[in-house]
């Protein structure tokens, strides 16, 4: 510790160090109390079988404490599949979701209360950003694993262009795109520096989006209890009254714009994963688990990964930022045995479980005392643990038509058809109709 801290820091230092374990014991206790037999519980999720498969066989091989049934689900039919067995009666006893699925799915699932797992346990078990599980009924489901969004840079090209580091701030980003984007004499890109500005050919478009909306301090959906509803806050100025979404939508157009000196993208090219691969792209914006996908698809590519983008400019009190896709467990509400669905949750999302998950899909754990170790499974462990650190994410109403709301939006500003003012107007009342249940008008 530094000699300059004061008593003062000294103590708060070790007042929040002795909360944290308190908070990890009890969670540990909470966790072994449920297992003094084994419990039989059908999980359903999106997770590969052998995944799972892997992870049971390492934890409890002889089926010990916990007789669980994974069935692994289509990712196009999993919603469709799971309302159609509730109605028959057939559902499962716990369900694999992410973030985006809590706000569409949580009417069918059966929180777990606070006199069961208290609010402070939870957090002090899991990051921050797993918070969005956890409302005033109770906590709706136990976080599994987290991808997190991060950048992938090629050492190829900024080597060519003499940079010897990838971009810590958009502002840096930004200054580097004319060394990195190489054009023909009809400025045609050949090579680009950053894939931003458009949806249709940008994998991720949305989601790289709300990062930059969340890093400009605004998270789209909040409850208000003076309402007691959540709420659109698209149309909300930060409090320097700045717009963060106008200015997160000029700043992300801008991309795409050919009389923009940031101008590095445009709808003719290939997706931006594709030409990552194909080596014709600087900077790639994707999860921590393609990691393997990138490696697998090109082997001579010589590409390196680090944290998102900042803004250099934050306003006091935002801290840096990183979306992510948060995994967790959930306890079906028809389910006729829950007490063995919770002693089967909290044993897969215990210390001994989460160490082995992430050796198998090499993937960082939202608790809290496994991001302070490396792992060792892939030299990129460390970033993806800070990314998880930093990770956030937002109240998605319905994730599949939001996909199609910011890609519509997105085109209709590049194309000069909306402006942004305009596209925030239109965003905020879909993203209001979503909220109360109804089907959005189109732009």
């Amino acid at each position: 510790m530094d000699k300059s801290s004061s008593p003062f820091q000294i103590i708060l230092i070790g007042v929040f160090i002795f909360a944290a374990v308190v908070g990890v014991i009890i969670f540990a206790a909470f966790t072994n109390s449920s297992n003094n037999s084994a419990v039989k519980a059908t999980i359903w999720g999106t997770e590969p079988e052998a995944d799972i498969k892997n992870l049971l066989a390492a934890v409890d091989p002889q089926k010990k404490t916990m007789d669980v049934t994974y069935v692994q689900k289509n990712v196009d039919t999993y919603e469709s599949e799971f309302v159609n067995a509730l109605a028959e009666g057939k559902g499962p006893d716990i369900v694999m979701i992410d973030d985006s699925k809590l706000f569409s799915w949580r009417a069918k699932l059966q929180p777990i209360t606070f006199k069961t797992l208290p609010q402070r346990t939870f957090t002090d078990t899991f990051i921050d950003s797993a918070n969005i599980f956890m409302t005033a009924d109770g906590i709706y489901a136990l976080p599994f694993n987290v991808d997190p969004l991060v950048m992938y840079w090629n050492k190829t090209m900024f080597n060519n262009a003499a940079i010897v580091q990838p971009p810590k701030t958009w502002q840096q980003l930004s200054s580097q795109i004319p060394s990195l984007t190489e054009r023909t004499d009809r400025s045609e890109i050949i090579r680009s520096a950053v894939a931003l500005g458009e949806s249709s050919n940008i994998n991720h478009s949305k989601e790289i989006f709300i990062n930059l909306m969340l890093q400009g301090g605004n998270n789209l959906i909040e409850y208000d209890p003076n309402v007691t509803r959540y709420v659109s806050t698209v149309d909300v100025p930060s409090l320097s009254g700045v717009n963060v979404f106008e200015g997160t939508t000029n700043f992300y157009t801008s991309f795409s714009n050919p009389n923009n000196e940031r101008y590095s993208w445009n709808r003719s090219l290939v997706n931006s994963r594709d030409a990552f691969i194909a080596g014709n792209l600087a900077m790639y914006f994707g999860y921590a688990s393609e990691y393997p996908v990138l490696q697998r698809k090109n082997p001579n590519l010589d590409f390196d990964v680090t944290l998102m983008p900042q803004d250099e400019n934050r306003a006091s009190g935002i801290q840096a930022t990183s979306y992510a896709k948060i995994s967790a467990l959930a306890m079906v509400k028809q389910s006729r045995n829950q007490a063995a669905a919770l002693s089967v949750m909290t044993q897969l999302v215990s210390l001994a479980s989460q160490t082995e998950l992430s050796k198998i899909n090499n993937l960082p754990s939202a608790r809290r005392d496994l991001l302070t170790i490396s792992n060792g499974a892939n030299t990129y462990s460390d970033i993806f643990a800070k990314a998880t650190i930093q990770s956030k994410t937002w109240i998605d109403p319905n994730s599949t038509v939001t996909d199609s709301i910011f890609r519509e939006f997105i085109d209709l500003i590049t194309t000069g058809k909306v402006s942004s003012s305009e596209a925030r107007n239109t965003l905020n009342q879909r993203l209001e109709s979503l909220i109360a249940g109804s089907n959005p008008n189109n732009f």
